[in-house]
């Protein structure tokens, strides 16, 4: 294989790999490029960062001190594990259309983005 098909078979996968559902995206994050700084990133667009997959949910040019890790309103980390719901502070913590949470021993998911109020009132669906 000559490195034109090289780079071919690569554009290939990354493309495949935007494709994946979360839970089989999340176990295997290497077939996303690395997080950069000075990056124009659209909504959907998937990379790696610590070993992990993430997502960004809002278009933006990303900078040196916006670590997705620290930025729920730009940045989604791929995973499965549904965590207890926890009362946003704001819209840069609000939980967005197809979040998963559990609340009172029951899962819920979220009907809107920048959802912040709790499940079983506005925007949330139990399932």
């Amino acid at each position: 294989m000559n490195r034109i098909e090289a780079l071919r078979y690569r554009q290939a996968i990354i493309q495949a790999a935007h494709q994946l559902p979360d839970e089989v995206a999340m176990d295997v994050p290497l077939l996303f490029e690395p997080y950069h700084n000075d990056r124009a990133y659209e909504t959907g667009d998937r990379f790696r960062y610590e070993d992990e997959a993430y997502e960004v949910v809002q278009a933006h040019t990303s900078q040196e001190d916006w670590n997705p890790d620290e930025l729920p309103a730009l940045y989604r980390r791929l995973r499965t594990t549904i965590e207890e719901w926890v009362q946003p502070q704001g819209a840069h913590d609000a939980y967005n259309t197809g979040d998963r949470v559990t609340w009172n021993g029951s899962t819920w998911e979220s009907e809107i983005d920048n959802n912040v109020w709790e499940p079983g009132t506005t925007g949330w669906k139990i399932i």
